[in-house]
């Protein structure tokens, strides 16, 4: 190891300019060095004007011949020599150089010509026909050599100037880094005495390169007597207000401005001994980031550029085979992150979106589809809206599975699909997804009669739409258990980009950005920025999106960007069930009445003008814009949520019957079953839990969860041989008590009863602790466990509680 002993106190200055010395050099040789001036002598014009003019002076003069022979050859050498003189006098000419040689030789050719000229005017006129012509034909003859010779000068300065400039560079560089070199290891010396022999390998500064951000120190501590114990990565984790600080100080002469918590140390998650430190000086999240390239078009498989890293880099939101969560609380810049993501999406015609949702729906689309409301475009940027009703947001989610499904039957060329014009990439949002992925209730498939919740539909969404061009992106206000539903789980695992902004719950950061999480506090994100892991690149590091601005800015970005965007293509949407009446009035009532309001809030019409005269019913039932379109009968026609479309199905129900199957009993399972037996008699559709659970259906906890009953959990199953009788008791009470059948222990610690239900040990607490379970949880010793102090329940006061309900 090679240790810089220099210091900000003795860093290198740069050298004093030197005037070149002339005491030493002769008369003749400073006129040779003097630069080149326009309209020199030696150009081909000038000499020929020269010589035309001595020319004719000796011939007035009647001066014999030897004396300008004698005065050629004096000039021939003498200019010869003053030109090469003059071309090696030039800074940007090198020893090495043919330019002087040249130089001397072209001086040389005309003065010899000139003389020789001048010479024969003194033995004849001048001005005779076959003198001037001469005297042309040498002008012509020295003109490419002069240009020639002027150029490659040109070429040699730049050449010169290139190669001084670089060797300039890499003096800096060098500089530079000895100066980082010193100052950096007594900065880290001085926040830890543990970090008193750091070797610093590397320093790559940020973008962009003429001015960066900031830059990133690979460092590598090396052992030595006297550091002590060795420093953990968490130790090295929590030293960046140290040496933010120890930073200040030190550069502080140098007039280096450090901010605080500039300084941020990286552990290698493989080499212990390896560290990055990431120092920033500019910040690039200050102030309003403006949404890019709007007007523009642009190609949504190449991923969308959204916002900023601290750094400076690009936070490029990826769209092909993978999907998106976003948490957020409110006002954390949630909503101007997703606008961001829709002002990028509409500059590309290979994209289309679809927003649904059963809860704030109206704020999001109020900004994208004014200037279609006020008549400024002739279609939204939208191309289907579902919500506020649960109805609504099903059948959207019924529609993607049907495209996917259609979708598959089209051969592929490549392993993986590009989304173009023919075949655009449906980006699919669900507006504050807990609320709608909480409701368990059952709707039936339209074209194969199985029947999904909103969490099992959206789950297969996440399964099978990545490799069909259809991208889900849910967005929520926490991301705690039970946020995704039942098949929440499966959601995850097929969920590759995750953005965090502020909660009011630290668990939150872990839950969505996985183990990288554990270093973030939720509740301590300032607001507007952001944490995301994006596919493969898990950055812990902090961003912000572009900002649109309000209602009415945005409503103007989307004007600018309109007409770069395609519809969704005929083949995807030939066979959707619900799509094609998705603008009619009966869907739409929601939207058309917040439309209305809209108007007049922002001075568009009165209420006078969208109240409809009596005698216009026709106006009523028409589309919010356009004709209204003929569309089937969707409602089916077994009595329950949806179910198949029978015109939609006409070429399913054909297939079916020449397989010798009836097409009613394989859409309808037990629709035309007559028997009496009650255990084959199938559920209705629209059949929902007993009365004494019908709230119950969903229990409200606390302010954030809605708590399904024990009739729409699937229980972990026990580990036990024997398998006593399920237990009843509401969730999770009953889903622990099952869990823990047949076992011999008699307590139970809760965060071992956490890790079974795959949830928050502090939230399964608190759910015990309310209604209607109200068991508290008590702190003992566990000697039939691991013998250590713990919180958590007697086993038999548990199952005591769970008679207690059953009664």
């Amino acid at each position: 190891m090679t240790t810089d002993t220099a210091t900000s106190d003795d860093a290198p200055q740069p050298a004093p300019k030197t005037k070149r010395s002339t005491t030493n050099q002769s008369a003749f040789t400073r006129a040779a060095s003097t630069p080149h001036q326009h309209g020199s002598i030696t150009t081909p014009v000038n000499t020929a004007m020269l010589t035309l003019g001595t020319g004719g002076t000796v011939h007035v003069l009647d001066l014999a011949p030897a004396y300008p022979a004698i005065m050629t050859a004096i000039g021939t050498v003498s200019g010869a020599l003053a030109a090469h003189q003059h071309m090696r006098a030039d800074p940007h000419v090198t020893t090495d150089s043919k330019l002087p040689r040249r130089a001397a030789r072209y001086a040389a050719t005309c003065l010899a010509c000139a003389g020789s000229w001048i010479t024969w005017a003194a033995l004849d006129s001048p001005y005779t026909p076959a003198a001037l012509a001469t005297l042309a034909a040498g002008l012509i003859a020295l003109g490419p050599s002069y240009s020639n010779l002027r150029s490659s000068k040109r070429r040699t300065i730049a050449a010169r100037e290139t190669e001084i400039a670089e060797k300039k560079h890499t003096s800096e560089q060098e500089r530079q880094q000895r100066q980082t070199h010193a100052d950096w290891t007594a900065i880290l010396a001085t926040a830890d005495k543990r970090l008193a022999n750091v070797e610093i390998l590397d320093r790559t500064d940020w973008e962009p390169e003429d001015d960066p951000l900031g830059f990133t120190l690979t460092c590598e501590i090396q052992p030595h007597e006297g550091s002590g114990a060795a420093i953990t990565q968490d130790d090295l984790r929590s030293l960046g207000t140290a040496i933010t600080t120890a930073a200040r100080h030190r550069l502080k002469p140098q007039g280096v401005k450090i901010a605080a918590g500039a300084c941020q140390p990286e552990p290698d998650e493989e080499d212990a001994a390896l560290f990055r430190l990431h120092v920033q000086l500019k910040n690039p999240l200050a102030g309003i980031l403006d949404p890019p390239g709007m007007g523009q078009p642009s190609d949504a498989g190449q991923g969308l550029d959204v916002g900023r890293f601290k750094d400076g880099l690009r936070i490029l939101l990826e769209l092909v085979g993978k999907h998106t969560e976003i948490v957020g609380g409110t006002r954390s810049g949630k909503s101007a992150l997703l606008m961001s993501i829709f002002l990028q999406l509409m500059r590309c015609d290979n994209a289309v979106i679809w927003i649904g949702g059963t809860a704030k729906l109206m704020p999001l689309i109020t900004p994208l589809c004014l200037p279609w409301w006020r008549g400024e475009t002739d279609s939204p940027p939208v191309d289907y809206i579902a919500g506020q009703s649960h109805d609504e947001v099903m059948k959207q989610l019924f529609d993607l599975l049907c495209l996917i499904e259609d979708r598959t039957q089209i051969p592929k060329l490549d392993e993986q699909r590009t989304p173009t014009a023919d075949m655009p990439i449906v980006f699919a949002v669900i507006e504050e997804s807990p609320h709608l992925l909480e409701n368990g209730e059952k709707y039936q498939h339209p074209r194969t009669g199985k029947r999904y919740s909103a969490s099992e539909a959206l789950a297969e969404v996440h399964a099978l739409g990545g490799s069909e061009l259809v991208h889900a992106v849910r967005l929520g206000q926490y991301a705690l258990y039970g946020s995704g539903g039942e098949a929440g789980t499966k959601m995850k695992r097929n969920t590759a980009n995750r953005v965090l902004l502020w909660t009011q719950a630290d668990q939150d950061a872990s839950s969505v950005l996985g183990p990288l999480g554990n270093r973030i506090k939720a509740s301590e994100i300032k607001n507007n920025t952001m944490y995301a892991v994006l596919g493969d690149n898990a950055r812990l590091m902090q961003g912000k999106s572009y900002y649109g601005g309000k209602t009415e800015d945005i409503a103007r970005l989307v004007r600018t960007n309109h007409g770069l965007q395609s519809d969704l293509d005929e083949p995807s949407t030939r066979n959707l069930p619900y799509y094609a009446d998705r603008w009619s009035r009966e869907r739409q009532a929601e939207i058309i009445a917040h439309k209305n309001n809209t108007l007049v809030a922002f001075g568009a019409a009165s209420a006078d003008d969208l109240t409809p005269a009596p005698d216009a019913t026709t106006t009523n039932t028409a589309p919010l814009n356009g004709p209204a379109p003929t569309y089937p009968d969707t409602t089916g026609d077994n009595g329950g949520k949806f179910g198949p479309a029978p015109d939609l199905q006409a070429s399913m129900r054909e297939a079916l019957r020449k397989q010798g199957v009836d097409p009613d009993e394989y859409l309808n399972p037990g629709e035309n079953d007559t028997t009496s037996d009650d255990t084959n008699t199938p559920e209705p559709a629209t059949e929902k839990p007993p009365a004494e659970t019908d709230d119950e259906f969903f229990r409200l906890v606390g302010d954030l969860d809605k708590l399904p009953t024990t009739e729409e959990v699937e229980y972990p199953t026990s580990t036990s041989e024997t398998t006593p009788e399920e237990s009843t008791a509401p969730y999770p009470l009953g889903a622990i008590l099952n869990h823990y059948a047949g076992s011999d222990r008699t307590f139970l610690s809760v965060k071992e009863c956490a890790t079974a239900l795959e949830m928050d040990a502090s939230r399964l607490g608190a759910l015990m602790a309310s209604e209607p379970i109200a068991i508290q949880s008590q702190r003992r010793r566990s000697p039939d466990h691991d013998g250590t102090p713990t919180a958590g329940w007697k086993l038999a006061d548990l199952q005591r509680r769970a008679r207690e309900l059953d009664t």
